[in-house]
């Protein structure tokens, strides 16, 4: 592989990351619901409120689980250098002597979710779990011809609040770096006690 090529994949790795903390951030924040008004109060914060301001999220969710003995395979069938989560899916994949896969589509989208689709074992995806994903971005690179392609889980027709998101970065028809926190095809939630977006935000304030 030529220095050239090398350093391209490695600018566009290093693109897909920032482009998806940018885009993951702005699903989780509040704010980014669109018609939802931010709550104020016209108060005084002294340090100790302050110093509650910055406490960290906490995630009391136990257990995890390990990537099947299929998707071990899979990874090792694409030549990829892979990195699991705690829902046995992949963190990260790449090919550092190569791309994951090439000869896709042009268009950027419906190349990173046949890829997706071709390796759905590696998500815990099935084809209904694949054609149910909901595309969240297509954010081209600055500078570049690449994309990075954000995918969202849903259920029953309900986004997934938290983790279930799959980053494919592309470029000209080839896969270059995936990241996920895919959690697997799971059964529709019960739709009951549902509340609207602005109820719950105002129960949270």
């Amino acid at each position: 592989m030529s220095s050239s090529l090398v350093r391209r994949r490695g600018q566009l790795t290093a693109a897909v990351l920032a482009v998806a903390g940018l885009i993951l951030a702005g699903v989780a924040s509040p704010g980014a619901q669109a018609g939802t008004p931010a709550p104020t109060a016209d108060i005084t914060l002294g340090d100790a409120d302050l110093d509650r301001q910055h406490l960290e999220d906490v995630d009391l969710r136990a257990g995890s689980v390990n990537p099947s003995a299929g998707a071990q395979s899979r990874a090792d069938a694409i030549g990829t250098r892979v990195e699991w989560n705690r829902f046995g899916t992949p963190a990260s994949l790449i090919n550092h002597g190569g791309y994951l896969a090439t000869g896709l589509s042009k268009n950027a989208v419906t190349a990173a979710r046949s890829f997706i689709s071709a390796n759905k074992v590696l998500f815990r995806l099935n084809d209904a779990g694949v054609n149910n994903l909901e595309l969240v971005s297509d954010s081209v690179m600055t500078g570049s011809r690449g994309h990075a392609v954000l995918f969202r889980q849903t259920f029953g027709g309900l986004s997934a609040a938290q983790d279930g998101m799959i980053t494919v970065g592309v470029v000209d028809g080839k896969v270059a770096y995936v990241s996920s926190s895919a959690a697997g095809t799971g059964n529709s939630p019960a739709q009951t006690g549902l509340i609207t977006a602005q109820a719950a935000w105002n129960k949270a304030a």
